[in-house]
């Protein structure tokens, strides 16, 4: 038979003798049933949600060290005005995990669709695995502050790793990997205050990152590395990409809506051995000083169609030792191999590649050039 003591919203195990579910020998066990208390720390370690854990009206902060297992179908559910602190360090990271494999929810906001106020949530050294979601939230109103800061989600069921959308947040990522999802990193519609996220890691997801500006905030993002992806990088209006690496992806990017004609950046990036490194779907878009190369089928994939915009800016980029070559050869705005556009469909843009770098010390057998004014003035 199990005993319990009963010490505010904690339920403290008090006897020898588990039943088969807890039969794996465990330390002064922490039982956690119906809400989070105001405070967990390791020493109550590990913590074991018995059932869903509901946070209304309510704060609690987390320390260091603490592990929390999760039996099958539960779960941290945010209602009405939640503040959640992780502050896990690097030495001693904070675990949500499901208990002996259990498949669990994950930290989301209330399923029930409707719209709920001041998510203030943060998340520093958090590791979140065996999950159907990691964290995912939205349609919230009231201004509200979540960030995430080297934190770790390898989520198992096709939900989102981590989704934030649909309210007026300030949100700051930086140094988190995402593994397994279906969408890996998701901010859609978040309004009013500028996003950035910061050197992170998507890998193996139906979509690595899904940057998608509704509203009137710009998106501002740097340093990623999308690897082994459906859809490496997908982005919209007010996104701006720089200094990323998008590569081993079906798609490395997909840049689609506008506003105003103007629709997403992709600047300094690396985008190599893709199927398809660049689909281009709305005009305004601009891919710029990229590496763009090597990917199997096409570099670039434009769908724009002509009737909407005449040409698509990929100016100033390095597209490969052989299409460099093509390029030399035929002059801009030439029908391309590697390049899907007008020549291949004469109702779609044409691919605007003028400014091609020629670097001066190409590979043996590449064209060679000793500047901007010797490239363009081998063609015009």
């Amino acid at each position: 038979m199990l005993h319990f003591r009963k010490a505010g919203n904690q339920v403290l195990f008090a006897s020898f003798f588990l039943p088969a579910v807890f039969a794996s020998p465990l330390r002064a066990t922490t039982f956690l049933a119906s809400t989070l208390p105001p405070t967990l720390t390791a020493d109550g370690n590990p913590h074991i949600a018995l059932s869903d854990l509901d946070m209304y009206n309510s704060a609690c902060t987390i320390g260091p060290g603490v592990i929390i297992y999760f039996t099958n179908n539960t779960g941290i559910t945010f209602r009405e005005s939640t503040t959640l602190t992780c502050n896990g360090t690097e030495a001693d990271p904070i675990i949500f995990t499901g208990y002996q494999g259990a498949i669990w929810k994950g930290l989301l906001k209330d399923e029930g669709g409707n719209w709920f106020t001041n998510p203030n949530h943060f998340f520093e050294y958090v590791q979140i695995s065996g999950s159907t979601r990691g964290y995912s939230i939205d349609r919230f109103s009231n201004e509200s502050w979540i960030t995430f800061h080297n934190c770790d989600i390898n989520v198992s069921g096709g939900g989102p790793g981590l989704s934030i959308g649909d309210g007026p947040a300030h949100v700051e990522i930086s140094d988190v990997l995402v593994q397994n999802a279906g969408q890996g990193i998701v901010l859609v519609g978040v309004t009013l205050y500028p996003v950035v996220i910061e050197d992170c890691v998507a890998r193996n997801c139906s979509e690595g990152f899904s940057l998608y500006s509704t509203g009137s905030a710009p998106i501002t993002a740097s340093g990623l590395l999308s690897e082994e992806n459906t859809w490496g990088i997908g982005a919209s209006r007010l996104v701006t990409i720089t200094t990323s690496e998008v590569t081993l992806n079906d798609t490395g990017f997909r840049l689609q809506d506008e506003v105003g004609g103007v629709g997403p950046s992709v600047l300094d990036c690396d985008i190599t051995n893709n199927n398809v490194g660049v689909l281009i779907t709305t005009v305004g878009t601009t891919v710029n000083e990229c590496r763009l190369h090597d990917n199997k089928a096409f570099d670039v994939n434009v769908t724009v169609p002509l009737s909407s915009q005449t040409t698509t800016n990929c100016r100033n980029c390095y597209w490969g030792p052989i299409t460099t070559q093509e390029m030399v050869a035929e002059g801009t705005f030439s029908n391309i191999e590697k390049i899907h556009d007008w020549w291949d469909d004469g109702s779609k843009s044409l691919v605007d590649f003028e400014g091609f770098i020629v670097p001066t010390s190409a590979p043996e057998g590449s064209v060679k050039a000793a500047s901007w004014g010797e490239i363009k003035a081998s063609y015009r």
